[in-house]
């Protein structure tokens, strides 16, 4: 069986911020990797540095210090228009605010990934078309995102973070603006979808529900990474 390179490995990771006269401290010499496929969920109090990994891990930011390798690919070493093909080619990012365009079509919004990647042929197409069915909105792909509610447009929001086949999913507070009813429907279609494309997942979240479809819990605090769970 091949052998898979890690999903994520920080080594020596440090990242501050000047705040006015002063310099705050994200990471110190962070150690962390994960392999794939992984689910893990990243807690911590709000300004300890969650969303700061996330850019770091997807290139949209760099460190100060260290290596950062995601599927076995150098971010910390590739150049500003590397990092963004890999991104756009090899990771999927859902937001808190769902993020899509309000004057495109659900369809549209959904195929916007695989138009960036060049990815408009009859396979990629039906990749589309299967993953509405399996979030049960395929009848509302000529819809636009306001005449949906916040767990349609998150459902969507998920399909086109997966749409273009990417290996690593990064989501920041998926569940945020949603209730609790919503929250499960998108959680239980994140989840299935990522076990059944063995997909890697990152995700930012406060909520308790949400740690229920990690593999792992990881703590953000004294500018390092804990197991929780």
């Amino acid at each position: 069986m091949e052998q898979l390179s890690p999903l994520i490995s920080l080594r020596g990771l440090s990242k501050s911020y000047r705040e006015g006269n002063t310099e705050r401290t994200i990471f110190s010499d962070l150690v962390f990797s994960l392999p794939q496929p992984y689910a893990a969920a990243i807690i911590g109090r709000s300004g300890s540095g969650k969303s700061t990994l996330l850019n770091l891990i997807s290139g949209i930011d760099l460190p100060d210090q260290g290596d950062i390798e995601v599927l076995g690919f150098s971010v910390s070493a590739a150049t500003e228009k590397e990092r963004t093909l890999f991104r756009r080619r090899n990771i999927g990012f859902l937001f808190q605010f769902f993020n899509l365009i309000p004057v495109l079509t659900v369809w549209d919004n959904i195929l916007l990934p695989l138009s960036l990647n060049s990815k408009n042929d009859k396979t990629s197409l039906a990749r589309a078309e299967h993953l509405l069915h399996r979030v049960g909105l395929f009848e509302r792909r000529f819809a636009y995102p306001d005449h949906l509610s916040g767990g349609e447009q998150q459902r969507v929001a998920l399909v086109r973070s997966l749409v273009h086949d990417p290996e690593l999913l990064l989501a920041d507070e998926p569940t945020g603006n949603l209730d609790e009813k919503n929250a499960t429907i998108v959680l239980e279609a994140l989840s299935s979808l990522l076990r059944e494309e063995r997909k890697s997942l990152i995700m930012v979240t406060h909520s308790r529900e949400a740690l229920g479809i990690a593999d792992g819990v990881f703590t953000m605090e004294n500018q390092s990474l804990v197991k929780s769970s």
